[in-house]
């Protein structure tokens, strides 16, 4: 179809609201009088551009909530080196949270085990409880 680069971005935005509102490609083509198929390229375009926008979004808000949680940690260095319990507790938190949102946290997924038939196999990992870093006599471990 012969129309301009400013003609398609607005039908290309119409489609994409009407589309939003629940309307079909046929309604569409028929408020806009393009054909379904036009439509069809139209929303594709359009659902292809959100998604750029969206996922660069995301990685900026990862990146922003990964600079405030790298703070966090620096600002309680210091007293989790020095052992305080509930500095260590608070890092354990944070790192906690880093591991969730950059998607780390691997270790939770479930296995399919072939030799038992298809049961799933659970996976534990047992992190000794660590009440002190410094030793009992109040060394440095």
């Amino acid at each position: 179809m012969g129309f301009s680069r400013e003609e398609k971005q607005d039908f290309q935005e119409a489609a994409w609201k009407l589309r939003i509102e629940g309307k079909s490609m046929r309604q569409i083509g028929a408020t806009l009088n393009l054909s379904a198929g036009y439509v069809c390229q139209l929303l594709q375009k359009a659902l292809e551009e959100k998604k750029e926008e969206l996922a660069g979004t995301a990685e900026k808000h990862i990146a922003n909530q990964a600079a405030r949680l790298d703070r966090m940690l620096e600002a309680l260095w210091e007293k989790v080196e020095a052992g305080d319990p509930k500095a260590v507790a608070a890092a354990l938190a944070i790192e906690d949270r880093r591991s969730k949102l950059l998607g780390l946290d691997v270790a939770q997924r479930k296995a399919l085990d072939i030799t038992t038939g298809g049961e799933p196999v659970h996976f534990k990992v047992e992190i000794p409880i660590v009440d002190r870093i410094r030793g009992a006599e109040g060394e440095d471990a």
